[in-house]
């Protein structure tokens, strides 16, 4: 009888990623900012897939990965530039939680600056539009007839 303690493995628990598994997800991830310097949410989520289903990388070395890259070539991830987007709106709000049309345009510039000019102004205009909705920001009248439109009129 040993008096070692047995050391139990977790079968779930991931190895190290090979610096080859690291290298094709930075490859992937460069391919991806070939055109743009901007990766969407539906991108990211796919390459994350890829890393952990393809590459047998864990969740955590496959953000890791995407993240760094997405840094070195000074790209925009969506989710940070939403939470960034989501500050600034929560800064422009008036205390009654409204946002003026010039604030929006503002947080709209903002939005659009971050993405390096990869979207187009009206898709920029929705999300910034879901991003109030979602914050349950309102928007404030304004205009000759002091309307909303302005605001209803994003599709």
């Amino acid at each position: 009888m040993t008096d070692a303690p047995s050391v139990m493995t977790n079968p779930y628990a991931m190895s190290a990623p090979s610096q080859q598994d690291q290298r094709k997800l930075a490859d992937l991830v460069r391919l991806h900012l070939n055109n743009a310097r901007f990766i969407s949410c539906e991108q990211e989520q796919s390459l994350l897939e890829a890393g952990v289903t393809r590459l047998n990388m864990s969740l955590e070395d496959s953000r890791r990965t995407v993240e760094d890259i997405a840094e070195s070539q000074d790209a925009t991830l969506e989710r940070d530039l939403q939470r960034s987007a989501q500050d600034l709106l929560a800064g422009l709000a008036d205390k009654k939680g409204r946002v003026s049309k010039a604030d929006f345009e503002r947080a709209v510039e903002f939005y659009r600056t971050r993405t390096n000019g990869t979207l187009a102004v009206e898709e920029v205009r929705r999300r910034v539009k879901k991003l109030m909705a979602q914050a349950d920001y309102k928007p404030v009248r304004s205009g000759l007839f002091r309307s909303r439109k302005w605001y209803r009129s994003i599709a």
